[in-house]
């Protein structure tokens, strides 16, 4: 009977040739005998890992790993030997020869100017061949990688002088930064990240410093990206980073340390290269979400530690978080990551499974709202209002994070008393998901009076990705990936698809592009999405929001950029505590608060839900003008002088005066007093 087994024809060719005598068919087998399975069809649908499996030879064939041997590294004069100072990484024989050799006696490993000097004596590669498969992989036992290769010549020659090197390389143990995993020491041995003592390489064989040819090709130095050091954050982890983030934190002895972020195969890095301009990867001249605390900071309470918080400020909370939901299983947290903390960006590994792009299926997301202001509750406590979002397939990643930590549904759930030593309850930021589906906003009229918060019928932006009747070729993984997720690619600026923005800003922050694909499909014709109809909805927006600040300030409650954001005084010195007499207006009064802080954190809310967002300011003017809802929104708006910058495009956004519906503008609703 036959076995499914990978033999030595398989490789190597018919043995009829031979007979154990004769030559090989492939005696040396290339990239194009391991495509043979390693393809499109690729049969073992079993595997845990198959999607990496897949594509293997058409995703090598056009990486730089397959041009690796260029012009750049020949021996002079020579159209096929390559020099054994470029060899090391540029040929699949030099790799296999030369990959171990650094100076035992130095600190330091792989540097410009040690491996130009040890290099120096040794031979040229003659026919070399690229970089390939069996470069990294050992052929006859592919688990098996360069790494851990113990076949290393023992001396070089150096100025007519035999000199011992070190054989092993950087051991795989014992390195200050901890244990390196196979794959991580293979990669680094022409990537260049960490010395053997395990501090950064600033010095790597193309580095510009060194090598002036690296200068005009950097694509090959990771020093600048994928070094993070720890954060300056003071004690228990209740202060803030004072220290600016360095690079990318990476598990150096994970088996997938650099799988998990790229297919090494096709060594392509241009969406790595959009996420890094995204905010997901981190601007590295800010704090941002994802060093602003020491997430991971241990200590005996959770509490104090924010390890709670890693479900969204750490790739590692994340995908344990979504894969718990997926299993049904529960969510623990906190983790560990390094014994000094460095920052763990939302990283590919967050939201997918594989290289490949596998998503994490985490399924409709639920989350709860808990009634009072619980800055540091725990995600798995059950609370008094947890809301089911709907199935928004590959969107529900994106749901599981910017739908809030608190709704408008906490403030009236809330036991505080309102009148009295009563926090401001936030909405904790980017609350997109929230707002498309219309769950997060304090709303002050049921859902089945006249003046509810339903969409409008023509309404489709939460079933973009959802429903191809209703919102036509905008693909199949829910609004957030439909709208933010669908640019189109352009190396200059960095815009595509995991640069999670659907339009480009000027330097003055005017949209001027709109980058996605998908606002054309709905809106057209005399309802057309441009970059200036963009912008104009921008701007109406943040000026009724405007207005509602104002107001707010005129009634006694500030608005800063400060946490906890609202103060009782002007110079945002003393918090709000007292919101109205009784504990019903000052719920009331805290839930236009939370409006304007909702959408201050949500900047894009004009284009997330639009009526939603409108409604929402203009109730929450409403009843901050005379602690009444009697629709005198448009009453204090032209109270406002000619002069107040504001008062034209807020009346133009929040008060409807149109007779026909227009489902750009908003502007055309049957309903009566002006409301939208």
């Amino acid at each position: 009977m036959n076995k499914p087994i990978i033999g030595c024809e398989s490789c190597h060719g018919n043995g009829g040739t031979h007979y154990g005598v004769g030559p090989l068919v492939y005696n040396n087998p290339a990239a194009a005998q391991c495509g043979t399975c390693h393809n499109n069809t690729y049969p073992h649908t079993t595997l845990a890992r198959y999607k990496e499996q897949l594509n293997i030879l058409a995703d090598y064939t056009a990486s730089a790993h397959a041009s690796s041997r260029n012009s750049h590294v020949l021996v002079s004069g020579s159209t096929t030997d390559v020099t054994a100072a470029c060899s090391r990484c540029h040929t699949d024989e030099g790799a296999k020869r030369y990959s171990k050799i650094y100076d035992g006696s130095s600190t330091g490993q792989s540097t410009y100017g040690e491996l130009g000097t040890l290099l120096a004596g040794m031979s040229d590669i003659a026919g070399a061949s690229a970089v390939e498969c069996k470069t990294c992989h050992d052929a006859h036992n592919p688990g098996r990688f360069l790494a851990e290769n113990t076949a290393i010549p023992t001396t070089v020659t150096i100025s007519g002088a035999a000199t011992v090197v070190a054989t092993a390389g950087p051991a795989l143990t014992n390195i200050i930064n901890g244990t390196w995993s196979a794959q991580f020491a293979t990669c680094n041995t022409c990537h260049q990240l960490l010395k053997a003592d395990g501090t950064k390489n600033t010095a790597g064989y193309h580095d510009p410093s060194v090598n002036s040819y690296a200068a005009t090709d950097s694509s090959q130095i990771i020093t600048d990206t994928h070094f993070a050091t720890g954060g300056n954050f003071g004690t228990a982890g209740t202060s803030t980073n004072s220290a600016d983030m360095t690079g990318y934190r990476i598990g150096f002895s994970d088996p997938r340390a650099c799988t998990n972020c790229h297919n090494p195969h096709q060594a392509n890095v241009t969406i790595n290269r959009q996420w890094h301009a995204s905010k997901h990867g981190g601007d590295f001249t800010a704090l941002g979400a994802w060093a602003h605390y020491n997430w991971s900071n241990q200590t005996t309470n959770p509490s104090t530690d924010r390890g709670v918080c890693q479900r969204c400020h750490t790739s590692t909370g994340l995908a344990t978080y979504l894969d718990s939901l997926r299993a049904g299983t529960t969510y623990t947290p906190p983790f560990t990551f390094d014994v000094n903390f460095k920052p763990d960006l939302l990283a590919c590994n967050g939201c997918h499974t594989d290289n490949k792009g596998t998503l994490r299926n985490p399924g409709a997301i639920t989350v709860t709202y808990y009634g009072d202001a619980q800055a540091l509750a725990d995600f798995t406590t059950t609370g008094s209002s947890p809301v089911t979002y709907p199935d928004a397939k590959g969107s529900n990643i994106c749901i599981s994070c910017h739908t809030g930590r608190e709704s408008g549904s906490s403030i009236k759930a809330s036991t505080r008393t309102f009148t009295a030593g009563t926090s401001f309850i936030n909405s904790h930021y980017l609350t997109a998901g929230g707002t498309v589906f219309a769950e997060t906003g304090y709303t002050y009229y049921t859902s089945t009076g006249a003046f509810n918060y339903a969409n409008p019928s023509y309404y489709a932006h939460d079933k973009i990705g959802l429903d191809a009747t209703a919102a036509p070729n905008t693909g199949t993984n829910g609004p957030c990936v439909g709208c933010h997720m669908t640019s189109t690619a352009d190396a200059t600026t960095n815009y595509g698809s995991h640069r999670f923005l659907p339009y480009a800003k000027d330097a003055n922050g005017v949209i001027t592009t709109l980058t996605t694909t998908v606002c054309a499909n709905c809106h057209s014709g005399q309802y057309s999405m441009t970059a200036t109809a963009l912008e104009h909805q921008s701007t109406l927006f943040q000026n009724a929001l405007e207005a509602l600040k104002m107001l707010m300030a005129a009634k006694g409650f500030y608005y800063s950029t400060a946490y906890p954001y609202w103060y009782s005084n002007a110079a945002g010195t003393a918090a709000a505590t007292s919101w109205g007499t009784t504990k019903a207006n000052g719920q009331q009064t805290m839930g236009a608060a939370f409006n304007y802080n909702l959408f201050k954190h949500d900047p894009g809310a004009y284009a997330h839900n639009r009526y939603y967002a409108k409604r929402l300011i203009y109730d929450s003017i409403d009843w901050m003008d005379d602690q009444t809802l009697n629709h005198s929104t448009p009453g204090y708006l032209n109270s406002l002088a000619d002069t107040v910058t504001y008062k034209a495009d807020a009346i133009s956004y929040l008060i409807n005066s149109a007779s026909t519906t227009d489902p750009l503008t908003g502007s055309g609703s049957t309903q009566t007093g002006g409301r939208p």
